[in-house]
């Protein structure tokens, strides 16, 4: 699948189908999906701020000192 863009309208096509569609005034669309968010910790990168909050808490938050007490 490729995403193709012709004003404010975006479409995911099939790949053998571009030519089609770029003769209808659609252009290919390269879409940046670079991670822009880098755990200070790890350097795991991360495409939303929400995943790397989530991966810190899973991953870096100190659990053995939990004060629960065992039974």
């Amino acid at each position: 699948m490729v995403l193709v863009q012709r004003a404010n309208k975006q479409l995911r096509i099939p790949e053998e189908r571009l030519k089609e569609y770029e003769q209808q005034g659609y252009k290919r669309v390269v879409p940046d999906d670079s991670p822009k968010f880098i755990c200070p910790v790890c350097g795991k990168e991360y495409r939303s701020e929400n995943a790397l909050e989530k991966h810190i808490k899973k991953e870096h938050t100190d659990n053995s000192s939990d004060d629960t007490p065992e039974e």
